[in-house]
């Protein structure tokens, strides 16, 4: 019997100033993010990182388009979005 496909999934990472730059946020996301994939038996393809981006300008990023157009067309059972949180 052959082993299920794992689920297909893409991250956006957001770096909203500078500080957060500099204390590396964006290897704490990338590996909850990873851990995430590992423990859900999840396959990463993608990742969508924003730097310097606030939360209000999200949306009006090329990167956001594109993740959000992956969600517009039919997506197969096996893809979809992953979100995780920043650090507190």
């Amino acid at each position: 019997m052959a082993a299920p496909s794992r689920k297909r999934v893409v991250a956006l990472l957001r770096i909203s100033t500078l500080k957060q730059i500099k204390d590396k946020e964006a290897d704490y996301q990338r590996n909850q993010i990873r851990m995430t994939c590992s423990l859900k038996n999840l396959e990463l393809v993608k990742e969508f990182p924003l730097e310097n981006i606030s939360g209000l300008h999200v949306r009006h990023t090329d990167q956001f388009r594109a993740l959000k157009n992956l969600g517009g067309r039919s997506k197969p059972a096996n893809e979809g979005r992953l979100k995780t949180g920043q650090r507190k």
